[in-house]
């Protein structure tokens, strides 16, 4: 059978009624889980919406972090190489945009519905209480663990930043930031459930919508954009932002649009290829359910194949190749140990399915094709080939391209389309079905816990094993500021090694290419008396110039290569999964020591959404305003003659200042890593020891009224258990 409209939209209404049960008994477990509850709801109830439109068109979703070449991976595939999306760091590449055919190109930009706002500024204000209440407990427990410290508590606003953060929903992080974005600009909400259609100068408009100080930004839905391209008529694309994306709230509607794709293609760029990092963002960021085929491309083939050693272009393809292989099957591997019970999106994703592309080849080619010039960026990748590689052969751009394997894949999943789409709407109930009885299921779980502990512990028991939890972390609290200290002396002594770095490689970005051209000038002059005789002469007029899109290039490709480096040597620096691990044991090993009795899944769970906070820096450099002094003293685009030697000072001054300025923000990250890694070490005990201990200290307030609160949980759990029966009976075959 196919898709039933009648029955989901039944079983969507017995999901809503579940949901308002759920709110009316908030007291009793953690809120979290009900929004868990009601994330699934939502999304089922988008999914009806689309399963019952007609001739449904196939939806594929763009993902990768950021500056991972999403957009010029789309221009030169999805798009027949036309710009149809900026390239540059521009907006645009931030927002979340729904991309289809349409004869008229245009956009329109949908804003949030009223009922949406509400729902938002509601979710903002539960954020003020979960952290008035955190912060008031945090605040009980530091002032009871150091009664005899003349230190006192970190503030709220700090509390907030380091601590409160990795314990908060997302949905209400989102909220709080949104309504923080609106600010005084309470004007724009009059435009809530309105949707503005732009055209004509499409790009420049749309920088007020979504741009990072866009007037409309906060209240921006989504963006759809039209364009005339016959390609697009049985596809529509979600260019998503980075999944690394520091803006919470577009990183989370982005995850509840890719829940609505079909097919997501995962882009790496090859010179960091599927690193623990970008696996990690893949698997919080992309959708158990609802997505039927992931395709993983390595981005930026050019600029991993230059990082090869010199010499023969076969054999450092071919080993590009395999090391890239081989990372993609170390990196799953470990996420499949570290993600167990994400192995439903892992296993979608396949070696025999990997491709790789080179947006910038894949131009070079189609130019030359057509015989049109190289852009000035695209020529020093090519001097840099043939410099590399004396084999290289031109010819094999479009192979390194990769485009065409792309199409192909894409061709195979367009014949694939009502298979997919068909695959989808037959399970669309199942899955809700099992992430709403998983949902209830931890509800439950957490109301038997508090249940057992309320029946079998007295006010004194509570109190007694809170101060054993208080003085295991306190035993542990020594090894533990060694090891945040350990890892911030690590960070400050990194700033002395990679700034030199910076020096070096302005090397590699200092050429310039003068092209010389000659003319022949020809002259009549007058001699013997009064000039009565014509001599002719001619003479040569050597003329030097030098194209000003090349010290553009320079300062971008070093400004790049710069942040590139730093972010890299990063990782080796600020070893998460490693600095992890030896906390979890040095504070299970405090555990094995005491006297209690505890499970280490209940100690593990705490630690690691403590631990998930931390995160390397990351460099994120804006070399725009160099690039404008260029353009600014050189505004004909080229320098002649003497102007050249003005043209290269220029470049080395601006060179300099892109070193000084990067490594101003080298030191600022650091130390903004150092600080964060210093607060962790006199923090992390007390956050431990408040995770821990929250539970017992709600129990406590419910003491005295236990059989009260005994019985609300007695029968609240077989609520939760006539609901998960109720949802279990639902019928969701097809």
């Amino acid at each position: 059978m196919g898709f039933d409209p009648a029955k989901a939209n039944a079983y969507l209404q017995q999901a809503r009624q579940i949901e308002q049960t759920l709110s009316e008994h908030q007291e009793l477990f953690d809120e979290g889980k009900f929004l868990d509850f009601q994330s699934v709801t939502t999304t089922l109830e988008t999914e009806i919406q689309r399963a019952q439109q007609e001739a449904r068109k196939l939806s594929i979703g763009i993902v990768g972090a950021m500056k991972a070449g999403k957009s010029s991976f789309l221009n030169a595939c999805i798009f027949g190489g036309k710009d149809v999306l900026p390239k540059a760091a521009t907006p645009m590449t931030a927002a979340l945009t729904r991309i289809r055919y349409s004869e008229t190109p245009q956009a329109t930009v949908h804003f949030y519905e009223r009922k949406d706002w509400e729902k938002i500024e509601d979710n903002a204000q539960k954020y003020e209480e979960q952290l008035n209440t955190k912060y008031s407990n945090y605040c009980k427990i530091y002032d009871r663990s150091h009664a005899d410290s003349t230190e006192g508590v970190c503030s709220k606003q700090v509390f907030e930043r380091t601590l409160f953060q990795q314990d908060v929903s997302e949905v209400l992080k989102s909220a709080k930031e949104l309504t923080q974005m609106v600010g005084s600009n309470s004007a724009i909400l009059e435009h809530l459930g309105d949707a503005d259609v732009l055209d004509g100068d499409i790009m420049a408009k749309l920088q007020d919508y979504v741009g990072a100080r866009g007037r409309f930004t906060p209240i921006v839905n989504y963006v759809e954009l039209e364009v005339n391209l016959p390609e697009l008529e049985d596809l529509e694309i979600v260019d998503t932002p980075g999944l690394n994306d520091p803006i919470v709230s577009r990183s989370y509607a982005t995850r509840q649009f890719l829940r609505a794709c079909d097919v997501v293609i995962l882009l790496s760029p090859c010179s960091q290829f599927m690193d623990a990092n970008t696996v990690g963002l893949m698997a919080n960021g992309l959708p158990d359910n609802g997505v039927r085929k992931v395709i993983v491309v390595g981005s930026k083939l050019d600029s991993g194949l230059l990082n090869e050693p010199k010499g023969s272009f076969a054999v450092a393809s071919q080993h590009a190749l395999n090391s890239y292989k081989g990372q993609f099957r170390n990196t799953m591997q470990q996420a499949m140990r570290n993600n167990p019970r994400r192995a439903g999106i892992m296993e979608k994703i396949s070696e025999s399915d990997l491709l790789f592309v080179s947006s910038t080849c894949s131009s070079m080619a189609r130019k030359q094709k057509q015989h049109q010039p190289l852009s000035p960026a695209e020529n020093l990748v090519l001097q840099n080939l043939h410099s590399n590689f004396p084999d290289f052969d031109e010819t094999l751009l479009s192979s390194i391209g990769g485009i065409n394997k792309v199409l192909k894949t894409l061709e195979a999943v367009r014949q694939q389309k009502a298979e997919i789409i068909h695959g989808r709407n037959n399970t669309l109930l199942e899955t809700a079905q099992i992430n709403h009885l998983r949902a209830l299921d931890k509800i439950q779980q957490e109301l038997s816990s508090s249940r057992t502990t309320l029946k079998n512990s007295t006010s004194e028991q509570l109190l007694q094993r809170t101060e054993a939890i208080q003085q295991v972390m306190e035993s542990s609290r020594g090894k533990l500021m060694y090891i945040f200290d350990g890892a911030a002396i690590g960070c400050k002594n990194k700033v002395n090694q990679l700034l030199p770095q910076l020096t070096l490689e302005q090397q590699n970005h200092q050429r310039l290419d003068v092209q010389t051209s000659s003319e022949e000038h020809h002259g009549v002059e007058g001699t013997g008396l009064f000039g009565l005789i014509k001599e002719h002469y001619s003479y040569t007029v050597t003329n030097n110039r030098v194209d000003v899109s090349e010290v553009v290039t320079n300062l971008e490709h070093h400004a790049s290569t710069c942040q590139n480096t730093i972010n890299q040597e990063f990782q080796y620096v600020f070893n998460r999964e490693q600095l992890s691990h030896r906390i979890v044991e040095v504070v299970l090993d405090a555990f094995r020591k005491s006297d209690m009795e505890f499970d280490e899944d209940d100690i593990r769970l705490p630690l690691q959404n403590v631990l998930n906070e931390l995160s390397s820096p990351e460099i994120r450099f804006d070399y725009t305003t160099y690039i404008d002094k260029v353009e600014s003293q050189f505004p004909s685009g080229y320098a002649e003659n003497d102007d050249i030697h003005k043209l290269k000072s220029l470049q080395t001054r601006l060179l300099n200042e892109i070193d000084q300025d990067m490594g101003q923000q080298l030191t600022a990250a650091l130390q903004m890593a150092a600080n964060m890694l210093n607060k962790q070490a006199v923090t992390f005990a007390d956050r431990i020891q408040e995770l821990l201990c929250g539970e017992l200290e709600k129990l406590q307030g419910q003491i005295q009224e236990r059989e009260t609160y005994l019985a609300a949980y007695q029968q609240f759990d077989k609520t939760i258990q006539q609901m998960k029966k109720q949802l279990a009976q639902t019928d969701s075959s097809h």
